[in-house]
Order: C-alpha cells, then sequence, then structure tokens
C-alpha cells in the first residue's frame, strides 16, 4: 500500500495551506502523524508529492520523508496520484488530505478492513446546520449497496417540502482508497470531460459519470475539512 499525500501551495483559496499552523503546527505535520499511525498498524508506504516549485518551502518539514514531485499540468490530487501509480508497483493507494487534521487514523485503519470495491471514499455526519448549507462541504446520497448515487455542494437529499434534515446528509471526508486497476482506467478516460464535474466543481462526479462505482464507508469524524483560511478558528474549537 502506497499513502499518498498530495499537496501543493499556490491554491487560489488558500495558499500555502499545507503550512499553516493549526494546533502549535502545520497542517502538513498532523497528517504525516496520521499517516504514521497508519503504517504502524497496517504497513506501507508514505509518499508525499507536490510541484517542484514548492519544494524549497516544503523540504524543511519533511526530513527523511519519501519525496516525489509530480508535473505542474497535475490539475488535482487524483491526477497526482494517477501520475505516480503510473510508476510503482502497489495494487492499493490511500490518499489522505493535508486539511483534515482532525482525522481518526484509527477510523481510517478500520475502513481499510473494509469491502471497497476498486474505489471508496469516506463520510461523516454533519456537526452543524451551518456547515450542511456551506457549499464548501460535499454532501453524497447512497444507495443500498453504500455505492454514491450523487455527489453535491448543495444540501441533499432534500424534502419534498424543501426542508432539510441534518440527521439525513452525508458529509464526504476527503480520504480515497484507489485500487491500481481503476487509476489505470481514469488514465485512459483522461481527455473526457463531463458536465457535472464542470458544472459542481467534485470530481467524483466525473466518475460516476463515466461509469464507475464509488463505494462510502462512514467513519466517526466531528472536523471538516479547511477549505478557507476563516474556517481555521472554527475548527480549532472542535
Amino acid at each position: 500500500m502506497k499513502i499518498i499525500i498530495p499537496l501543493r501551495l499556490n491554491s487560489s483559496r488558500f495558499p500555502r495551506k499545507a503550512l499553516t499552523s493549526f494546533r502549535g503546527k502545520p497542517l502538513l505535520c498532523h497528517i504525516l502523524d496520521i499517516a504514521d499511525e497508519i503504517v504502524a498498524a497496517k504497513g506501507g508506504e508514505i509518499i508525499v508529492t507536490f510541484p517542484s516549485q514548492d519544494k524549497k518551502e516544503l523540504l524543511p518539514f519533511l526530513h527523511d520523508r519519501n519525496i516525489i514531485n509530480t508535473s505542474n499540468q497535475c490539475n488535482n490530487a487524483t491526477e497526482r496520484v494517477i501520475e505516480l501509480s503510473r510508476d510503482m508497483g502497489s495494487d492499493l493507494y490511500l490518499t489522505l488530505p493535508v486539511d483534515e487534521p482532525l482525522l481518526k487514523a484509527s477510523e481510517v485503519i478500520k475502513a481499510l478492513d473494509q469491502p471497497r470495491g476498486n474505489v471508496a471514499t469516506l463520510f461523516g455526519d454533519f456537526y452543524c446546520y451551518e456547515d450542511m448549507l456551506s457549499p464548501l462541504s460535499a454532501k453524497l446520497v447512497t444507495n443500498h449497496l453504500d455505492n454514491i448515487i450523487y455527489m453535491s455542494r448543495s444540501a441533499i437529499p432534500l424534502n419534498k417540502d424543501g426542508s432539510k434534515t441534518l440527521e439525513r446528509m452525508k458529509k464526504n471526508v476527503g480520504v480515497f482508497f484507489f485500487e491500481k486497476n481503476f487509476l489505470d482506467w481514469l488514465w485512459t478516460k483522461r481527455r473526457i470531460k463531463t458536465f457535472l464535474d464542470g458544472h459542481e466543481g467534485l470530481e467524483q462526479l466525473r466518475w460516476i459519470e463515466l461509469g464507475a462505482k464509488i463505494k462510502a464507508i462512514k467513519i466517526d469524524h466531528s472536523g471538516f475539512g479547511l477549505d478557507v483560511p476563516e474556517q481555521l478558528e472554527e475548527l480549532e474549537t472542535r
């Protein structure tokens, strides 16, 4: 298993996010600690990947870590993983987002022991109504097999009277489990654009539009992904 931490410093919504301090240390160090716990329990190799122009700022925080630079042509984290997988022999790739410092390693470890198909992601409950309404939070709806039917930045599923029920909402947690065959399949589809992905800005919708089945695994998670700097203060109180 390869545990990939994909990141970049020139994010338009949150520049230098990986180096932003949270509870006394950079977000990057929080996610590295989580990755170390997973490796201690399940084995695997941790790889930190980012564009080469970010190396000077990130290197002091990585010391003896395994670093592989990806090309500037990668548009998102999954494309970085696909690029890495082209030259690696692993059958499983686990991606950890740098913006989930309250993620519990134990929950990811439990998910590794569950049936996941060839691609899976995690979800949890919404902790408050405001977070559920925010377009920064990705919501998902699943079928009886726990495969994702749809994802949206809007609150789904919506009650027929237009109201929203917090307890029915599922919040995506941006951890992904990729089998090598799924990444190879995505590589063959790399030039195909889809409407829903472009409309909602959620790449998982592109996979669904292309015919993929994405397994959703529920975890106990009380935090949320940091998409903008303004969320830092709120996450500190969790």
